[in-house]
């Protein structure tokens, strides 16, 4: 039977919890029997956790949230406070998580540097308002000086657009990191046929000139997503990101 450990899915001790099915089993573990656990970065890993804990609501939430500013020793914090739990369901394990991807971009157009990342204009905020094919070919965004910066490639700023936030590596030498301000009101339609290919890794591996071809990603998509430059980072700059099942995970 394969396993599936979820560190993600630690249960906080003031947090109660059922089994959504009762064909999945839940063992609570110690965190001795976690491979690695006394190798790993505690310490960075609160400090991250405070970072996103400001954007979980509830009582329990905001008293552990507090505890954890209040705390210094990361590995301590997370034993008192969590436990490990192995879950089993007889199905081949999958993981998921957030990331955060990097583009190459410049402040200014030229060259390969020929896609726009917009700011949300005000006019958006009506919605529903144009598709995603609209906004991009009617010129409604030239000329008003939303463009954040242009990158060098269509379908990683579309990635970016659906994971919610990002960076953006300038020609420079500077990064500018970006969020999401909000989106146009469409919803976004099943992805499986983009390109023809189903998943993101797909994508990604064919050569970037083909990848820039795939046109059909952008138009097959009404929705979209306008971003914001960020100073901070929080779980808020990270709302535009659709189910990840559309694009075939």
């Amino acid at each position: 039977m394969r396993r599936l450990l979820s560190l993600l899915g630690l249960i906080g001790l003031t947090m109660g919890s059922s089994p959504a099915s009762s064909e999945i089993s839940y063992q609570v573990l110690s965190f001795d029997q976690l491979d690695g656990w006394d190798k790993d970065d505690h310490d960075a890993a609160l400090r991250v956790f405070r970072n996103t804990c400001i954007d979980m609501y509830g009582p329990d939430w905001n008293a552990l949230c507090a505890l954890a500013h209040d705390m210094d020793d990361g590995r301590a914090f997370f034993e008192l406070m969590f436990r490990p739990v192995l879950m089993e369901d007889g199905q081949e394990m999958l993981f998921t998580g957030y990331f955060e991807p990097e583009l190459e971009g410049s402040r200014y157009p030229g060259g390969r540097f020929r896609w726009p990342v917009y700011r949300m204009p005000g006019e958006a905020q009506n919605r529903p308002w144009l598709s995603r094919r609209e906004i991009l070919t009617s010129g409604v965004m030239d000329g008003r000086g939303l463009e954040i910066a242009w990158v060098d490639d269509p379908v990683e700023l579309f990635f970016l657009q659906i994971q919610g936030s990002g960076r953006i590596r300038l020609d420079d030498g500077s990064v500018v990191r970006v969020g999401y301000a909000g989106k146009n009101g469409h919803t976004v339609r099943s992805g499986k046929s983009w390109c023809g290919a189903a998943s993101i890794s797909r994508i990604r591996s064919r050569p970037r000139s083909s990848r820039t071809g795939c046109g059909a990603i952008r138009s097959m998509a009404r929705s979209f997503c306008f971003t914001i430059r960020l100073t901070s980072f929080s779980a808020k700059s990270r709302k535009c990101r659709p189910n990840w099942g559309l694009l075939g995970r």
